[in-house]
């Protein structure tokens, strides 16, 4: 028996692209316009999604653009709101590494350090050679205190890195070095294991 295929309504897929645009110019401005951009960007995915409540793709995208880059200043409850929205494309059909990795991403923004460790081992399930998630999990367990196996999944991490372009690569080590010192500010005592990590890098 063959199942319909289920039509996303055009205006929904509108709404959608123009998220997407609104989300590519945040990624290149300065805070303040990164912050417009990344509301319009939300507001437009809401819009596609109100549409189409079934349209993953659009749950995933305004996960992306609640999300913060960065672990200091990080707002738990848009944080909250993207990992409920990467549960809910997740449950639509995207248990994929990306998904996955940006789980464990937002669920480190909101402090629930645990549970971003089962995403990111989930994404590595899916994918052992993405890089970020196990930087992500690396960073999870040293806030839990599991730092062997933070050291075992940073030394993963860095080979990772070593395999990638350059252009890749190099950004990736900016931002763990910025995750770690970032970790250290979030906590109330120093991660066992924090300085060891940062001398990786």
């Amino acid at each position: 028996l063959v199942k319909p295929v289920r039509a996303t309504p055009p205006e929904a897929m509108d709404h959608y692209v123009a998220g997407l645009v609104h989300r590519r110019v945040a990624d290149a401005a300065d805070e303040e316009q990164a912050r417009v951009r990344s509301e319009q960007a939300v507001a437009d995915f809401t819009a596609a999604i109100d549409l189409d409540r079934f349209y993953a793709d659009a749950y995933q995208e305004r996960a992306n653009a609640r999300m913060g880059s960065r672990l200091a200043g990080a707002d738990p409850a848009l944080a909250t709101q993207a990992a409920a929205d990467f549960t809910t494309a997740i449950q639509l059909g995207r248990d994929n590494p990306v998904v996955n990795t940006n789980m464990g991403w937002a669920l480190l923004l909101r402090g629930d350090y645990q549970a971003s460790v089962t995403a990111s081992r989930r994404a590595l399930e899916l994918n052992p050679d993405e890089c970020v998630a196990r930087l992500n999990l690396g960073l999870a367990l040293l806030a839990v205190g599991k730092t062997e196996e933070a050291r075992t999944e940073y030394d993963g991490a860095i080979a990772c890195l070593l395999a990638s372009p350059p252009g890749t690569r190099d950004p990736l080590y900016q931002a763990a070095i910025t995750d770690l010192k970032d970790l250290r500010g979030a906590l109330p005592d120093e991660p066992a294991g924090w300085a060891e990590a940062l001398r990786r890098f």
